[in-house]
């Protein structure tokens, strides 16, 4: 998992067992690496015990890999705004039975986001390894529990995440750690990514679904607060109230 405390230092964990004839032991692969003040480090550790610590020229390189595909990925200028209509991209229907009853998707095919049963769909672009996407993770869980437990947005507000190259092992990693509760979907080849803009993570949109077509009354980077105050405009935005 990618954390990011605020000491500068991007730190990137790998949870690893040893198994042999004789013994089992817990241990950690961590890549961390303190951007342009010191070399990257890559650390194994078992039982809480640091067994070897190397600087690596390839992990170097590693770190300006993953800085450029940061750096390549945009800010959200290029995604759909707010009045615009929703780019075509389709979703691979879910196998959990209760996520195919939640999205009101009956058929096995994949399907376009602007079928899911709803008044208006909430789509959270995030990766597993964005810390503040790991971040927002408790305040969107609590979005969804508030929609879910109010009898008048159950049913007509919806949320999906959707993986930025993201498996979808990684994607069943990220919903695991943070309990999602909703339903999240991979986008590994990135092609959904790219339809919407190639926007940073997390970025929201809201997508308000009629009859007439669907249009997107919500397109934003970052946060969006707290979750009482974002839900009280998706109510007015959909016209719930």
């Amino acid at each position: 998992m990618a954390t990011y405390p605020g000491n500068g230092i991007l730190s990137i964990n790998w949870p690893v067992r040893l198994n042999s004839n004789t013994f089992s032991q817990e241990g950690a692969f961590t890549f961390e690496d303190p951007f342009f003040f010191a070399p990257p480090v890559c650390k194994w550790s078992f039982g809480g015990h640091l067994v070897r610590k190397t600087y690596y020229f390839k992990a170097f390189l590693l770190f300006f890999a993953i800085a450029f595909s940061f750096l390549s990925i945009r800010d959200g200028s290029a995604a759909p705004k707010e009045g615009e209509r929703l780019p075509s991209f389709s979703l691979v229907v879910p196998a959990n039975d209760s996520y195919k009853q939640y999205l009101g998707i009956r058929e096995d095919l994949p399907f376009l986001p602007t079928r899911v049963d709803g008044r208006m769909l909430i789509i959270e672009i995030f990766s597993m390894y964005c810390p503040w996407c790991q971040k927002e993770a408790p305040e969107v869980n609590k979005l969804h529990a508030l929609i879910e437990g109010n009898p008048k947005l159950k049913g007509s507000v919806k949320i999906i995440g959707i993986g930025a190259g993201n498996s979808k092992y990684e994607v069943e990693v990220f919903k695991d750690n943070y309990k999602v509760p909703f339903p999240l979907f991979p986008d590994e080849d990135l092609k959904i990514h790219k339809a919407l803009g190639e926007p940073m993570t997390p970025y929201f949109f809201a997508v308000k679904l009629t009859d007439a077509g669907d249009k997107i009354s919500y397109s934003k980077l970052g946060s969006f607060g707290k979750a009482e105050d974002f839900l009280a405009l998706i109510v007015k935005l959909a016209e719930l109230e």
